[in-house]
């Protein structure tokens, strides 16, 4: 039957409504990719139909069309200058199927740069959306966006590398990239002058701005790539250590941020942390450490927490005077007020307090009564604020294991809030370094008695039903100074055994050289 236009444009409205609901679920996505959200958009009548919905279908159909360069070059201008950060822009871009086209012209074996061109800014502004994310990967533009990575127009190779950037957050793109060859080709984009590094952005010529926006935009796309340990992997192989020591002297903070995002997420790697260290670059994250930028302070502070793992990284770090940023950030109000910043910054102290030195020096700073404070801190984020503490207590475990230090604990009121975290958490690392903590405390002898009067011996030894190796080694090395250092040692073991009748089942325990210790000194 024959419909008239209205007619037609009626059904199409209310096809559109069916359909801008969504509820995407990806089954593929890693556990850290963040869940999709629901986009909702009803009208009760077609008289509703936002004007711009309009626009986008004709603007759109133009595209599709592509009967004349020019006409399709417009098209895509004019959709470019529409705010395209709009939910409902992204949502409707999707849902009138525009992705489609747009990967197909950056496909299209055509000369015309400027139809590219407009495609790709489009791309690049609407690929920070989750659900286009995994669209774009889906319709393989992947290939097509390493391929650009070569073109010769650096405006595509910008363009390319930041739409990489945006999906390379989706574990399946971020191994696509891999496959495809794209990692080594983005660290050969790194190499850039000093010149250029050295200058003002403002002052470098046209062709300069350009060169240091495709370095830019390569290391914002290494960053987001080097979350994948086999990517990690592959970056060091490329060669890009000997590159970052140039990019952390530019005087351009946006590279250095970046730069600083791929050392902290590859630092967990054996022999990327012995490239930096050969490179002598922990000086230059250390220097970071006193930016004005909150993010690169944090990243800074994340790539000490992950290189202070390795003994001589340690010392370095006390060498170049990284000990004394960290505490002043510790002790900043925009630190505590910061939770990523808060918890990148303790971390970093607790693993440099692994060395006696480093404890040393953190004692002539006042780092422990700072520590204690946090231990009381009003709770925000629950994952932020158990990393807060797992971080805290770490630290001081490791300084009470200096003797002053342990009393310094006790005279700050420290032994009382961390024996009530166990009663209130089941982080694993977290309940490993309160048993760790109180174990070493317990070599005090007023300590223990303090920890006495709070059940602190009682609940470690709870610790040892814990699912968890870690924590139960923790808590049996923590009951050996405890039970010797009991006021009422006997009184106290008698109703251990009669708590715990079957004490031969830890024997099963996987773990269970440190529970036999703990057995056989009660027997």
């Amino acid at each position: 039957m024959f419909q008239t236009k209205k007619e037609h444009f009626k059904r199409e409205y209310f096809e559109y409504c069916n359909r801008i609901r969504i509820d995407v679920i990806d089954s593929e996505a890693s556990s850290s990719d963040e869940e999709i959200p629901q986009i909702s958009e009803t009208y009760t009548s077609p008289d509703e139909i936002p004007e711009e919905y309009r626009q986008f279908r004709n603007l759109v159909n133009n595209i599709k069309a592509r009967k004349f360069p020019d006409g399709t070059a417009a098209a895509l201008a004019i959709l470019n200058d529409c705010d395209l950060s709009a939910e409902f822009s992204q949502t409707a871009i999707r849902n009138l199927k525009a992705l489609e086209v747009l990967v197909n012209l950056l496909e299209a074996a055509t000369n015309d740069f400027s139809c590219k061109k407009g495609a790709v800014m489009i791309l690049c502004k609407i690929s920070s959306n989750k659900v286009i994310r995994k669209d774009l990967t889906n319709m393989g533009i992947i290939p097509v966006l390493v391929k650009m990575l070569v073109d010769p127009a650096q405006d595509l190779q910008i363009y390319a590398s930041t739409i990489i950037a945006n999906i390379a957050n989706l574990k399946r793109s971020s191994k696509k990239v891999r496959l495809c060859g794209g990692i080594p080709i983005l660290v050969n984009l790194l190499h850039i002058s000093r010149e250029t590094l050295m200058t003002p952005y403002d002052k470098l010529n046209t062709d300069s701005k350009e060169k240091y926006n495709v370095a830019k935009c390569a290391a914002q796309a290494l960053a987001s790539l080097s979350q994948s340990n086999k990517n990690k992997e592959c970056i060091q192989k490329a060669g890009i250590v000997t590159l970052l020591k140039n990019l952390l002297n530019s005087v351009h903070e946006d590279i250095i941020i970046y730069s600083m995002g791929i050392i902290q997420n590859c630092g967990t790697l054996p022999q990327f942390q012995l490239a930096i260290q050969t490179m002598d670059m922990i000086g230059d994250i250390v220097r970071s450490l006193s930016s004005e930028n909150d993010e690169l302070k944090k990243l800074c502070a994340l790539a000490v927490f992950k290189h202070a793992e390795d003994r001589v990284s340690r010392d370095v770090i006390r060498k170049y005077g990284g000990l004394d940023p960290l505490i002043r950030l510790l002790k900043s109000q925009t630190t505590l007020e910061n939770e990523d910043l808060l918890a990148a910054v303790t971390g970093a102290i607790w693993k440099c307090a692994i060395s006696v030195k480093n404890v040393q020096r953190f004692d002539q700073l006042g780092t422990i009564p700072v520590l204690v404070i946090l231990l009381n801190r009003e709770e925000g984020d629950e994952e932020k604020h158990e990393s807060i503490l797992t971080n805290v207590v770490g630290a001081l475990a490791e300084c009470a294991k200096l003797e002053h230090n342990r009393t310094l604990i006790q005279r700050c009121e420290g032994i009382a809030p961390i024996i009530g975290l166990i009663n209130y958490h089941s982080n694993y690392s977290l309940l490993a370094n309160i048993a760790q903590v109180l174990g070493e405390c317990a070599h005090d002898l007023s300590c223990m008695a303090e920890m006495e009067k709070h059940d602190a011996v009682r609940l470690i030894w709870s610790l040892l039903k814990n699912p968890s190796t870690k924590v139960q080694a923790s808590a049996a090395w923590a009951l050996v100074p405890c039970i010797q250092n009991a006021t009422v040692r006997y009184k106290t073991l008698i109703y251990f055994l009669n708590f715990y009748p079957n004490i031969d089942t830890f024997m099963c325990y996987k773990n269970c050289s440190c529970q036999i210790r703990v057995f056989i000194f009660c027997k």
